[in-house]
């Protein structure tokens, strides 16, 4: 009769093992499944400046190599020189390895105005909008526009209807 406790014990301590696993497994896929609710695009890109990604831009791919990740904006190297594109007009990223790394501090927050003022001040640029193609040299970088100054004048862009600028040294 003292053996037959014995395995009846056992079965019970064995049952509450497997049911403190199952729960503790439930509770890590929850952890996980918050975790990638509030990793963003950035984060993702962030972890991978300094490699080669291909962004898919309004269909066309464009292979970068990163080399600055903010909240709203990228950028990088390409095979021309340097782009500068916004994360919203990005459509997709070619095999995007799952890291993450939250970009530390206030850098992480700057727009695209701080990108294009830092990286693009007096260079020629070839800004692409919805409706079509602006080159030039950038002369201005307002809150809201560039001036882009053209061999038959200045031309003012909204930032809301810019998606990528590729830079020339």
């Amino acid at each position: 009769m003292n053996e037959s406790w014995r395995e009846v014990a056992a079965d019970i301590e064995s049952r509450i093992e497997a049911d403190i696993r199952q729960d503790a497994m439930g509770e890590e896929v929850e952890l996980r499944h918050g975790e990638e609710a509030t990793t963003t695009l950035a984060n993702r890109l962030y972890a991978h400046v300094g490699r080669d990604v291909t962004l898919i831009l309004g269909g066309d791919p464009l292979r970068v190599r990163l080399e600055e990740c903010a909240e709203e904006w990228l950028a990088g190297a390409t095979a021309t020189g340097l782009t500068i594109a916004r994360l919203c007009a990005i459509d997709a990223v070619v095999n995007l390895p799952v890291a993450v790394e939250a970009r530390p501090g206030v850098a992480r927050k700057l727009g695209l105005t701080s990108g294009l003022r830092r990286y693009a001040d007096g260079r020629f640029i070839a800004c692409r909008t919805r409706e079509g193609l602006h080159t030039g040299v950038l002369a201005r970088v307002g809150r809201d526009f560039i001036d882009v100054d053209t061999p038959s004048g200045c031309t003012c862009i909204n930032l809301q209807a810019i998606p990528r600028v590729d830079l020339r040294d």
